[in-house]
């Protein structure tokens, strides 16, 4: 088990590999998708208030593509003092593709009704981030991403 800090030796495997660590994640291990994942976990293990990476069935987004509704795993799901955080990262190149729109559409109306049902009880809002990968360094702030990848529709 490597810590976030770590580069891990080969980087085409580091989906395999698991990170431990953390103060402020929900679990005591994870694994991240990417060196961009890996990245921003460390920028959410400095700057959420807790954070994780979700599992499938764990939000319950559902997307359109054609005449298919796969489920929308996003990368991570963080809390601020003031925000919740649906953030899903994707290459640069892809961000206007068809399935990366579909799924933060999704996203943003599953955040909208979370947000609903939170502020009912006392709760504070949801918001979706949609980050380009190559806009993910450790000297970025969290309130940066923030402010910046906020998707609205």
């Amino acid at each position: 088990m490597l810590t976030l800090q770590q580069t891990p030796p080969d980087a085409s495997k580091i989906a395999q590999i698991e990170f431990g660590g953390f103060k402020r994640c929900a679990y005591t291990r994870q694994k991240v998708h990417s060196n961009t994942g890996r990245t921003l976990a460390r920028v959410l293990e400095r700057d959420a208030v807790i954070w994780f990476r979700p599992v499938a069935g764990q939000f319950g987004i559902y997307y359109r593509l054609g005449p298919s509704q796969p489920e929308y795993v996003p990368d991570f799901a963080a809390a601020t003092a003031s925000t919740n955080l649906i953030i899903g990262t994707k290459m640069a190149s892809e961000m206007n593709s068809a399935d990366v729109l579909a799924k933060a559409a999704a996203a943003v109306v599953w955040c909208a009704h979370a947000s609903d049902y939170s502020r009912q009880h006392g709760g504070k809002p949801w918001v979706y981030l949609l980050v380009p990968h190559d806009e993910v360094a450790i000297n970025v702030t969290l309130a940066a991403i923030a402010q910046r990848f906020r998707v609205v529709r």
